[in-house]
Formats: structure tokens, C-alpha cells, sequence
């Protein structure tokens, strides 16, 4: 009797798992189709299911190099640097060409502290566009080289991250009325900008506006990557 309940137990545990199998083998999703998904929540900005998506893209094909280079993106996008660095480095091993891979992956270097790379990649380079501009004006930045700095966030003040860079170096030399002006057309600029509400959030608590600093520090909380920084500023 024990050794007929064996084997009933037994039969009916493979059924089970071929069962199992063969759903998941009608149901699940291609590579490609998790990819697809995970666009769609990226350009909803919902990055946190578009990461989970590109995951089990990469889960079926490590190779797919599209979904590398989206997964570094939604991993800058949250803040997540140091993992968006490591997607990007994979992405290019990849053969990745996307207009788009250069300036995160040299981004992602700032982030983690490697502007030396970034200054050696772009300092002899002409011409630079105005987001590479940016992005080495940001590496002279961080090596208190304010002048060359300045002269490249002037070449990208049309964009957020330029005006953003200026108001840094208007701050550094003392100049408040400046830097929050700059501040303010960051966000104007591009109100989706963390690192610039979160600039001009950092100058209004220095300078005693308790209302505006709240005020933009929430801001900073409602955007991706801000929840921990902007509770922090609040």
C-alpha cells in the first residue's frame, strides 16, 4: 500500500511539473516582447516596472543589447549610478550605436567619481555638442576648474543641466542672486530635472527660504530617483 502511495504521489508530482512546463511554455513572453513592455512603462516613466521588464528581457537573451542600453537609462533616471554605469559598459561591449549611450555612460562616470575618464574622453574633442559640453564642463567642475567650467555650461544654456551648471558656479563664488536665477530657468528649462530642483531646493534652505526650499524639495520627492533625497531636504 505504502509503495502504491509512492507512486501515485510520484506520477502525479511529474505530471504536475510537465504541466508546469508546457504552460510556461505556451505563455511566456520572447526577449523581445519584454523589451517592448518595458519601453512602454519607460516612456510612461514608470522606471521601476520598466527595470523588472528589462530584467527578464535580459533573463531569456543577456545579449540583447537594446534592452542593456534601456536598463542604464531607467537605472540614471533613478539614481542608480553605479548599476546604470555597469549597463552602459555592457551595452557598448554589446556594439551597442545609439546617440544616446555616450553621454549617460560619461554621466554615470561623473556620479560615481571618475571625471578624470570624462575629461580624457572629451577634453581634446572637437567639436563637442552641447550635452557633451555639459557633461565635461560638469567633470571641470568637480576638479574646481571654474573657469573652463563656466565657459562650457555657457555653451549648453539652453538646456537644464547648462543652467544648472552656471548657477553651481555663480553659488561657488558667492553670487546668490545669480545662481537662483539660474536655478529657476533649470527648471523652467525642463521641470523634470531632479538634480536642478534639487540645486535650487539646497540654495533656498542656505539662504533661510524655509517656504520655497519645502516647496521644491517636495518637488524633488514626486520625481524619480528623489523619494530619499527630497524626504531628507523636507
Amino acid at each position: 500500500m505504502r509503495a502504491l502511495h509512492r507512486f501515485s504521489f510520484a506520477r502525479l508530482l511529474a505530471f504536475s511539473v510537465a504541466g508546469l512546463l508546457f504552460l510556461g511554455g505556451c505563455s511566456g513572453a520572447s526577449a523581445v516582447e519584454y523589451l517592448s513592455n518595458a519601453q512602454m512603462h519607460f516612456d510612461q516613466a514608470d522606471y521601476p516596472t520598466a527595470i523588472i521588464e528589462l530584467k527578464n528581457s535580459l533573463q531569456i537573451d543577456p545579449e540583447l543589447g537594446e534592452a542593456r542600453l534601456l536598463l542604464a537609462r531607467a537605472r540614471e533616471l533613478q539614481g542608480q549610478y553605479s548599476d546604470a554605469l555597469r549597463e552602459y559598459e555592457r551595452a557598448l561591449d554589446l556594439g551597442v550605436q545609439d546617440e544616446r549611450l555616450e553621454p549617460g555612460l560619461l554621466h554615470s562616470k561623473l556620479r560615481v567619481g571618475r571625471y578624470q575618464e570624462v575629461i580624457g574622453a572629451l577634453d581634446a574633442r572637437e567639436p563637442l555638442s552641447d550635452e557633451l559640453a555639459v557633461v565635461l564642463g560638469e567633470a571641470y567642475l568637480i576638479s574646481n576648474d571654474l573657469e573652463r567650467a563656466e565657459a562650457l555650461f555657457q555653451q549648453g544654456a539652453s538646456r537644464a543641466d547648462g543652467m544648472r551648471g552656471l548657477g553651481t558656479v555663480a553659488w561657488i563664488r558667492g553670487d546668490l542672486e545669480s545662481a537662483s536665477g539660474s536655478f529657476s530657468e533649470a527648471v523652467l528649462l525642463d521641470p523634470q530635472d531632479r538634480e536642478s530642483w534639487t540645486r535650487k531646493a539646497e540654495l533656498e534652505l542656505a539662504r533661510g527660504r524655509y517656504g520655497e526650499a519645502e516647496q521644491s524639495f517636495s518637488r524633488v520627492q514626486s520625481l524619480p530617483g528623489g523619494q530619499l533625497s527630497g524626504l531628507m531636504g523636507l
